[in-house]
């Protein structure tokens, strides 16, 4: 097979990847990728979303028509011609953010340096970071002090990021330079970065001083849950404590830790009377705690912070500060550094340096507990779910975003999200989520009711792996897999046969799966109907590749033939096609002058009667002219009306 990519002198001067895929090939697949119209960041977006394998043979082939294969092989890489740069880029960017292989990010920085060789520029400012971040990755410190000074286009975190990590000390070693250099990435140039005394991690002895406290505003409620916490809840604790602002209570939830975990407990809350500790006889998760805390807050604006987290001293002064400015600001939020916690930023290729911070948004407690009620009653994700659902029900011109970053998320294998969120990534269960109460929150923006009660039904549906602690869906009798985001006839039909094999008493579940040449940059939420279903059947959302099934049942041929690329055991699969010929729909009706429904012709009915009787009576007619008109008119009135009777009956008869 061939496959020829037009390259043209601007996609060796600035790999963006973001220009149309054109490719001439045998294979049927290329032939649809042309087709679709697809671009490059379409194709890589598909690669990362799905994890698909087939993708990135796709990008593969684009990058190296000459020996594609050798570019996905743990072999050495083919030197086989010239790389199509913009293709090569972005095959580069899915194998460092998103290995599936263990040699996959070492054939990236193989890629990177080829691309160079071959005289092309890395103009882009993402990819001139990701390359140096691949150099740290493997310890070549001396080659990112090179690219450091060569790349002049790299984003100030990431250029920030590797300066400091380039001087993490080692155990035993001056700290000073690394502070210093901590404390330009985090942009915290206006107090002094300092380390307590001990041996504890860098994150639990660290301290911003030189702050003026700030008194008598407004009461802040804080809202943490803690499970079984370790000392890391004492790091929490004490940030809140260090705030410049001083009128906040700290609701301290305990999730029922058990008796083991008492002594840290009662520490942490006698750390400073403004922490109140409250305690659950049984665990319900963390958002479960959360709306305790809520319960019991008084303050006149809420925010959260994580049990293992740091706050920045003027965190609550910042993002208070808008509200207090303003009115019409309902919430503000910003953002938090990743970091371990020896203050090692997570330098992972292709990972965001920092993010928003759901847990720690601030809001107005009287203003939106009524409209919106609680968290959902989910273990994961809920608290991005309030976030959005607060913006959907108060409109965008309601939050503000506050510069800059007041808070480290510790970085642990512990975390709710951990192997749940990845680079342009989510899991199955994760998407289905957050498919529905997209789907919600649009509804909400167009007046639908936005409150969520503490108890009752659901709102939105939500898979166990994300309301069950520890659970993992065991193998199946069925998978149907499908584009979820329409519901076609096709679609229709491969529910109907999940419907059939659970009538059969069969096991199931389903799985979401984008065709690369069908993707989009814009993440489409799954069709209500689908989301309906399973939440009415009980189904969960599965990985299309990992999930272990008997057999595999796909909406067409084309899905067919992509899995089996797709899923590494495809070949073993019983696979099962649903593209046989559907029934037509009804022709729609001609549209030609509407008749009166059975409705309209009774009003005509009453409306003529009406009529003729105040005409006779107005007019003052002579006796037996207005007794004719009066007649008259009462004919034709019981003539529509006896015409309406008989449409309605016709209407109940169908």
């Amino acid at each position: 097979m061939t496959l020829v990519a037009e390259t043209t002198d601007e996609d060796r001067r600035a790999p963006t990847g973001g220009g149309p895929v054109v490719v001439k090939t045998l294979e049927p697949h290329f032939a649809r990728l042309e087709r679709s119209g697809a671009t490059l960041n379409a194709l890589t977006v598909s690669a990362l979303s799905g994890k698909s394998r087939l993708a990135r043979h796709m990008l593969a082939r684009l990058a190296c028509p000459g020996d594609p294969g050798g570019l996905l092989s743990p072999e050495p890489m083919p030197r086989t011609g010239r790389l199509h740069c913009a293709s090569a880029v972005a095959l580069t960017r899915v194998l460092a953010v998103q290995p599936l292989e263990p040699w996959h990010r070492k054939r990236a920085l193989e890629l990177y340096d080829r691309v160079l060789d071959e005289g092309n520029e890395i103009v882009n400012a993402a990819h001139q970071g990701l390359h140096a971040e691949l150099m740290f990755h493997f310890g070549q410190a001396d080659r990112v002090a090179d690219a450091l000074a060569a790349y002049k286009n790299i984003d100030r975190p990431v250029r920030r990021a590797l300066e400091a990590e380039l001087h993490h000390p080692a155990p035993g070693e001056d700290t000073g330079e690394f502070l210093r250099r901590f404390q330009q990435f985090a942009a915290w140039a206006d107090l002094d970065l300092e380390l307590r005394d001990g041996d504890a991690p860098l994150l639990d002895r660290l301290a911003l001083t030189g702050l003026k406290p700030v008194h008598g505003g407004q009461r802040v409620s804080i809202l943490m849950s803690a499970y079984r916490p370790g000392p890391e809840l004492l790091t929490a604790v004490r940030s809140v404590i260090a705030q410049s602002w001083q009128n906040w209570e700290l609701l301290l939830v305990d999730d029922a830790s058990g008796p083991d975990y008492d002594d840290v407990l009662a520490e942490a809350a006698g750390l400073d009377g403004r922490v109140r500790l409250l305690r659950r006889e049984e665990n319900g998760g963390t958002y479960a705690a959360r709306n305790d805390a809520l319960k019991a807050a008084t303050g006149v604006f809420v925010t959260g912070l994580d049990s293992d987290d740091w706050a920045h001293p003027r965190w609550i002064e910042a993002q208070i500060e808008p509200m207090v400015r303003s009115r019409e600001i309902v919430m503000t939020y910003s953002e938090g550094i990743r970091a371990t916690a020896d203050l090692r930023i997570l330098l992972q290729p292709g990972r965001a340096l920092t993010e928003i911070r759901s847990t720690s948004i601030m809001y107005r407690r009287a203003e939106v507990l009524p409209r919106l009620g609680r968290f959902d009653r989910t273990r994961k994700a809920a608290d991005s779910e309030f976030r959005f659902r607060l913006v959907s029900a108060f409109g965008d011109k309601a939050v503000a975003a506050v510069a800059g970053r007041h808070t480290i998320v510790r970085q642990h294998s512990g975390t709710l999200s951990h192997g749940e969120i990845g680079q342009g990534w989510l899991h199955p269960a994760r998407v289905a989520y957050e498919s529905g109460y997209r789907l919600w929150h649009a509804a909400i923006r167009r007046g639908a009711d936005a409150y969520l009660p503490e108890d009752g039904p659901r709102r939105v549906y939500a898979p166990r792996r994300l309301t069950e602690p520890g659970y993992e869906p065991g193998p199946v009798d069925r998978v149907f897999i499908a584009d979820w985001r329409t519901f076609d006839r096709r679609r229709q039909a491969l529910l109907r046969s999940a419907q059939a094999a659970l009538a059969e008493g069969r096991t199931i579940a389903l799985a979401h799966y984008a065709k690369p040449w069908e993707h989009t940059l814009l993440r489409t939420p799954i069709a209500a109907e689908v989301l309906a279903f399973a939440r009415d059947e009980g189904i969960e959302f599965v990985d299309p590749v990992a999930v272990d099934a008997a057999k595999v049942v796909v909406a067409d041929q084309e899905t067919d033939e992509a899995l089996r690329i797709e899923r590494p055991d495809g070949a073993a699969v019983a696979a099962e096609a649903l593209d046989r010929r559907l029934p037509r729909p009804p022709a729609p009706r001609r549209r030609g002058r509407r008749q009166p429904g059975p409705r309209a012709l009774a009003a005509l009915a009453v409306t003529f009667a009406a009529a003729a009787v105040a005409a006779a009576v107005l007019a003052g007619f002579p006796g037996p002219l207005g007794l004719a008109l009066t007649a008259g008119g009462l004919v034709f009135a019981c003539g529509a009306a006896a015409l309406a009777a008989v449409k309605t009956a016709s209407r109940w008869r169908r």
